[in-house]
């Protein structure tokens, strides 16, 4: 499980940049990148400034999630905090523990890839209108669907650690 999770998150980390460079290539500038509450533009950045933001984000969100979930608990164990600790810090528990922590990161890192990605699609569709226009439609259930995401991963976490 966790080798198709591994090939997935390394997989977007190398499309979501293609995939931002691809698709704003050909925009104006400057390029809509805050809009208010109506959805209508209110803040614009350069091309290459949007991209460089976003590309950095698409690479750097998933591995800061990633990254110190799965490797803190193997350099500083005693700074991990899970529910009954003592029980999944024990050594025979830690393979296991392990495990379930990287799975746990690489869930949540994928997610973030596809929320960086999802939020970039709603930028590029507003950029489509003249005056550009958020379709708050379309990026009001990316935003709820990536909450209920990182509440459902989160919960989904939480229960594999309950007391059995």
């Amino acid at each position: 499980m966790n080798r198709v999770l591994r090939l997935l998150f390394l997989i977007g980390l190398v499309v979501g940049p293609v995939v931002i460079l691809a698709t704003t290539s050909a925009w104006p500038e400057p390029v809509a990148t805050h809009f208010g509450a109506g959805g209508l533009a209110d803040g614009w950045m350069s091309r290459k400034g949007y991209q460089a933001f976003m590309i950095a984000l698409c690479i750097a969100l998933p591995l800061i999630l990633w990254a110190p979930i799965t490797w803190l608990p193997r350099i500083w164990p005693q700074a991990v905090n899970l529910p009954h600790r003592e029980k999944w810090l024990a050594e025979n528990r830690l393979p296991e523990t392990f495990t379930m922590l990287e799975r746990f990161g690489l869930r949540l890192g994928l997610l973030a890839e596809i929320l960086v990605l999802a939020i970039h699609y709603s930028v590029w569709e507003a950029n489509q209108h003249q005056p550009a226009q958020l379709n708050m439609s379309l990026f009001l259930p990316i935003l709820v669907g990536g909450l209920v995401g990182i509440g459902g991963l989160s919960f989904g976490f939480y229960w594999q650690f309950k007391e059995t």
